[in-house]
């Protein structure tokens, strides 16, 4: 397996659990704070 294959894939499910985090973030800030949003 070549390190710039490994490299990438790395970077690209770091981004996706970056952004997982966020959102679930978001959903506990508005379910928390505005219900009715």
């Amino acid at each position: 397996m070549r390190w710039e294959r490994t490299k990438s894939f790395l970077m690209g499910l770091w981004k996706v659990l970056v952004v997982a985090l966020v959102n679930l973030m978001v959903i506990m800030m508005l379910s928390s704070g505005q219900a009715a949003f």
